[in-house]
């Protein structure tokens, strides 16, 4: 059959791309009344020539006449709205098309989002806070060339903050992942325009020469090898000719504990920062060894038994004060080996966040036990245990586990209420589990076991069946347990914290699960994730609030040994809507939950939609939150705050746990806490401050 030339003319002449496919198509030249058609590009040349009316001829497949295009360069990427990440390249030499490719993980694999000719494409099926990862490979007849060298687009820094001085501003912000350099831009009025002051790659920078009692207003962007973001939310202040330092502070005290001092003194007035100062010798001569900004220090790493003599002075602008009187400590190490037991969950291997944390990322020095989280009773009156999931991951983690000294867990969680009828069955699927792979003994997750319901009385009976079986097979295996408790009542009895005191006998350790341990329920306010107290604040007339401190002495009280004791440190965070802080009514049902350290400070905080971003230290809960304003929330309120621990309240939590001579502490989990996108000796650094403190590594 002939097909008819006149289909050509159909086609649009400057439409390479669309030419080249319709002759792939049709594999025919046609030749007919003296007709001639030539099709020429950079690399493609395809004539179909005369040989009378009527004639034709088999035509040359194109793509055997034409090379691969060259791999397309200079390809950038940045976020140019809230929900928009803008691409541009270069020209590849032959390329009738392009592919524009998308990641979630840096190096792949991508999926194919755009196919265009244009050199330029705008991605709208992005959330802003998630990471991005792009390349464009250049297409023709002949083939598809490589990817380009991969871009990632930068978000705009969060948080910056303008102090002013003599003639001089100097800002600080918090920096954005995979920015190389900041771009800092000031402007005489609200809103610019804004001229280009300095480019620094730290997120700090001080504007010098400026006029005293002028107004100054500042952005920074971001920005990497993909482009610059767009600015960040401005701030502005004004210079001040200042001359009197702040009065020295007053009030020093020096706490000893385990390889560490812990510091604090009353605030100076008009002090925008502290110098705290060491000597081995009382009178000094003294080394400065911190500049905090709040009036408090834990100098860690410190040789027990050896005397610290300390002296603080308060800094501004004008200049420093007197040192402080002197104060002194002694650290004393700890009388009694403890544990760090952190939860390793099975959807790590699910992605999220940010990477997955493989095992052979772990540091296997800062804990002593690695609780593999969970394998799942059926709940269908069998006694039957699913396996945990991603079974490959099992051995690695068991095996470099065991090369450095770590005892690995089986977590058995979620569902018990087979315990009531197939409890021996059940229990001999988990030792059969256990041994599979080989773990050191088992973790049971039984969540509270004061829920009021039956399973309540099974309990104790559950632990000392398990505990048999687990002795008649190795004495040295160990039983966890990891519990919840409720609110604090204000008066006596206490039957939740009884009735795990007295399965007690039976574990080697009782995990407390102190996070997460409030929420926008009925008669409650908002109130902190992990806090270390509780302040004294009760909500209605017969509870007080949760905190770390108050489910452990309701342990003690009960008769809990404090050596199997370990209250759980939250490295995941959640979020209350509609509110700025502690204490405030609640906007009933907005919350989150679960939200991964580096999660907050990595993405949530860079988002376009937040600014006046606010970090405070709760001193009665001693815990701390961010607060900050975010005007997209689907909740209608633009006022919001996030409570979860950071590097100081991890501290005071590890300090906490020895001061109480209690067993040890156990992590939820392992991954929240990892930043992966960190230099390395950062990714961990909540797990770093617990190695030290905890386990004097």
């Amino acid at each position: 059959m002939r097909r008819d030339p006149t289909l050509i003319a159909k086609l649009r002449l400057d439409d390479l791309f669309d030419i080249e496919m319709w002759m792939e198509m049709q594999h025919t030249s046609f030749m007919r009344h003296g007709f001639s058609i030539f099709l020429a590009s950079s690399l493609l040349f395809t004539n179909i020539s005369v040989a009378g009316a009527g004639s034709s001829e088999p035509s040359r497949n194109p793509a055997a006449l034409q090379k691969k295009p060259s791999v397309p360069t200079g390809l950038t990427a940045i976020w140019s709205g809230t929900k928009q990440v803008s691409l541009a390249w270069n020209a590849a030499k032959g390329a009738a098309r392009y592919n524009v490719k998308r990641s979630k993980a840096p190096g792949g694999p991508y999926t194919v989002v755009r196919k265009q000719k244009r050199r330029a494409f705008k991605d709208t099926k992005v959330t802003i806070g998630s990471f991005y990862y792009y390349v464009v490979s250049a297409v023709n007849a002949g083939g598809e060339s490589g990817n380009s060298t991969e871009v990632s687009p930068t978000l705009p820094p969060t948080g910056l903050a303008a102090v002013p001085a003599d003639e001089q501003v100097t800002l600080t912000w918090i920096g954005s992942t995979g920015a190389t350099r900041y771009n800092v831009k000031r402007a005489t009025s609200p809103g610019g325009p804004y001229t280009t002051v300095d480019s620094p790659t730290a997120s700090t920078c001080t504007d010098a020469r400026l006029t005293n009692g002028t107004p100054y207003y500042y952005v920074v962007s971001s920005v990497n090898g993909a482009g610059e973001s767009f600015n960040s939310s401005e701030a502005h202040t004004t210079p001040t000719s200042t001359s009197t330092p702040p009065p020295k502070p007053t009030g020093l005290t020096a706490t000893p504990g385990d390889s560490r001092v812990s510091l604090a003194w009353n605030s100076s007035a008009g002090a925008t920062s502290y110098q705290v100062k060491r000597s081995a010798s009382q009178g000094g001569p003294y080394a400065t060894v911190s500049a905090p900004t709040s009036p408090a220090y834990d100098d860690l790493g410190l040789t027990n038994g050896t005397p610290y003599y300390y002296v603080v002075s308060a800094l501004n602008p004008a200049g420093e004060s007197e040192s402080s009187s002197e104060a002194t400590a002694v650290p004393t190490a700890s009388s009694s080996a403890r544990w760090v037991s952190g939860y390793y969950v099975y959807w790590e291997w699910s992605g999220g966040y940010d990477a997955v944390l493989d095992p052979s990322n772990i540091d296997y020095g800062a804990v002593t036990h690695i609780i593999d989280f969970a394998a799942q009773p059926r709940a269908n009156g069998t006694g039957a245990i699913d396996d945990v999931p991603h079974d490959a991951y099992i051995t690695d983690l068991i095996n470099r586990g065991h090369a450095n000294g770590v005892k690995v867990l089986l977590s058995v969680g979620l569902n018990f209420s087979d315990a009531l009828t197939h409890q021996n069955t059940m229990i001999t699927n988990i030792i059969a589990l256990m041994q599979a792979h080989p773990y050191d003994g088992v973790d049971i997750d039984w969540e509270s076991p004061t829920s009021g319901n039956a399973l309540d009385s099974h309990w104790v009976p559950f632990l000392q069946a398990m505990r048999t079986r687990l002795d008649s097979l190795n004495p040295n295996l160990v039983m966890t347990a990891a519990v919840g408790l409720g609110p604090l009542p204000t008066t006596a009895p206490d039957p939740a914290a009884q009735l795990i005191a007295s399965g007690s006998p039976y574990l080697d350790q009782i995990n407390l699960m102190t996070y997460g341990m409030s929420g926008p329920w009925g008669g409650w306010k908002s109130w902190h994730s992990s806090p270390l107290f509780n302040g004294g604040n009760t909500f209605g007339p017969n509870y007080y609030y949760p905190s770390i401190d108050g489910c452990v002495q309701r342990l003690v009280s009960a008769g809990v040994p404090r050596s199997k004791i370990a209250p759980g440190f939250g490295f995941v965070g959640m979020r209350y809507h509609g509110n700025s802080g502690p204490l405030q009514d609640l906007l009933s049902g907005w919350w989150e939950t679960d939200l991964y350290y580096g999660q907050i400070l990595d993405q949530i905080l860079h988002l376009p939609s937040v600014s006046s971003v606010s970090f405070s230290y709760d001193t009665g809960a001693q815990t701390n939150y961010v607060s900050f304003s975010d005007t997209t929330c689907a909740c209608g309120m633009t006022q919001h705050y996030i409570s979860y621990m950071d590097q100081t309240a991890v501290t005071r939590a590890c300090q906490y746990v020895k001061d109480n001579q209690l067993g040890g502490a156990m992590i939820w989990h392992l991954r929240s806490g990892y930043r992966s996108s960190l230099a390395s000796g950062t990714k961990d650094a909540l797990l770093q401050i617990m190695k030290h403190s905890l386990l004097g590594r």
